[in-house]
């Protein structure tokens, strides 16, 4: 089965660190960084499904960032 980007996500967690979700932009998250701390939590439709550090946001940057923008 697989559990590509439209999977249903049914696990529901709280956490201490900022929240990033789908409806955030890339300047969002960078000003979150800069101002909560050195990640994120990233969630999609209330399931965590990562955690985003500042170095790692830093790294996707300097690879070009976004494709297509």
């Amino acid at each position: 089965r697989s559990l590509g980007p439209n999977a249903p996500i049914s696990a529901r967690v709280e956490t201490d660190l900022p929240v990033l979700d789908e409806n955030d932009d890339l300047a969002h998250a960078l000003d979150m960084l800069r101002t909560h701390g050195p990640a994120l939590a990233v969630m999609h439709q209330g399931g965590l499904v990562g955690l985003l550090s500042q170095e790692q946001l830093g790294r996707f940057l300097m690879l070009g960032g976004v494709p297509g923008r």
